[in-house]
């Protein structure tokens, strides 16, 4: 039920509660060759973490790219590549000191969506198979 909660944590931006369910699921939940060992083995507390984490990191099911919206305190520095948003679309991530550095967006098909990070928002136009980079101020980095 920790990954169940996880997710919960991610969609409620609830990074405190999120942080301490992960702690709790690494001490008690998880084996060394870091199965999910809630008797006698549940692969959907592999998986329940794994898409928790990604709804940490990058949310997208309110029709816009939401970055970073529950990112942990304990997760100062980090970067992670290949998260999918909805519509195809590849983003990689880069965080230092809690805060987005870099984030970039690859899509298959030309399209346009709206991206938010904090409280900034910023409409992007992409272009089939080219990948663009924004900055922390979803500034494209030219």
């Amino acid at each position: 039920s920790r990954a169940w909660m996880l997710n919960f944590n991610a969609r409620l931006f609830d990074a405190k509660s999120a942080e301490e369910n992960i702690k709790k699921l690494m001490q008690h939940s998880i084996s060394n060759n870091l199965f999910n060992q809630h008797p006698p083995f549940q692969i959907d507390g592999n998986f329940g973490y794994t898409a928790g984490v990604a709804e940490l990191l990058l949310q997208s099911h309110e029709g816009f790219i939401r970055i970073l919206p529950t990112l942990p305190k304990n997760w100062k520095t980090g970067k992670i590549s290949g998260l999918k948003a909805r519509g195809n679309i590849e983003v990689d991530l880069t965080w230092e000191g809690g805060k987005l550095s870099k984030i970039g967006l690859l899509s298959r098909n030309n399209k346009t969506r709206i991206v938010k990070y904090k409280d900034l928002w910023a409409t992007i136009n992409l272009t089939k198979n080219k990948k663009i980079w924004l900055d922390k101020n979803l500034t494209v980095i030219k």
